[in-house]
């Protein structure tokens, strides 16, 4: 019985969360958009409605008994900013548990959604950053940077495979070596595994998932690399750093 309630749940999580987020696209953010004409305080609403809006679901889901999530030095990202946080991808919930607690965060989007109809003028005021032109989203993530918001990326590109370490790709490194930040490193780890890639949402574990979200120290990437070391072989070197920290034998 345990088992289906936690199917149904799940499905019930997931339907909150689309009405909800209908319910923001349509009566709460246009309101938003209309009454703040100042971008910056804009952008600041309409993140911390996002970040509030993601620790309610969060909540919602803990108190069904779906999943039970746990934070090691969580409010580390409460105030954080200035930096590239970047973390593995096992679950379909990554990026909501991240923002959830972080009221700084901003997001690279899928050019989808950037031209979105329904959604295009909310990831605009939040300042987000569309992942169109190379160059022009280097330059709206050294901006994003420099007004002290923290830049999340997944360097995987995609979800965990399950029961495998996670392959880094070098998008990261490169963005942290030609910003010259610190990188913050946030570490997801669910058991049993759940809602992660090749597996369908209603195929939950035999038990209650547990899933916790640690916050790990900052690197300098400039600590690790010599001056004049090539970029790509620069990359190549941070990218093992950043495996470090996340997988037994990177």
């Amino acid at each position: 019985m345990n088992r289906y309630w936690r199917i149904f749940s799940t499905g019930l999580s997931f339907i909150v969360f689309g009405l909800g987020g209908l319910f923001l696209s349509f009566f709460v953010f246009p309101i938003v958009l209309v009454a703040i004409q100042d971008p910056l305080k804009k952008k600041k609403v309409i993140r911390k409605i996002i970040t509030l809006t993601f620790r309610f679901f969060m909540n919602f889901m803990h108190t069904l008994g779906v999943i039970r999530f746990k934070t090691e030095s969580i409010e580390t990202l409460h105030s954080e900013n200035s930096c590239l946080l970047i973390a593995n991808h096992p679950t379909l919930i990554d990026v909501v548990s991240i923002i959830a607690h972080c009221p700084n965060a901003c997001c690279i989007v899928k050019e989808e959604l950037w031209s979105n109809t329904y959604v295009r003028k909310i990831v605009q005021a939040a300042g987000y950053i569309p992942n169109t032109d190379a160059d022009l989203m280097l330059k709206r993530c050294e901006e994003a940077i420099s007004n002290g918001d923290v830049l999340i990326i997944f360097p995987e590109g995609t979800r965990t495979k399950p029961n495998e370490e996670p392959k880094f790709q070098r998008g990261a490194a490169h963005i942290a070596l030609m910003l010259k930040c610190e990188v913050r490193c946030v570490e997801i780890n669910c058991s049993p595994i759940t809602l992660t890639k090749g597996l369908p949402w209603y195929r939950v574990p035999s038990r209650r998932a547990d899933f916790t979200l640690s916050v790990r120290d900052r690197i300098n990437s400039n600590d690790h690399v010599l001056e004049d070391m090539p970029r790509p072989k620069a990359a190549r070197v941070i990218t093992r750093v950043f495996l470090k920290q996340y997988c037994s034998t990177p």
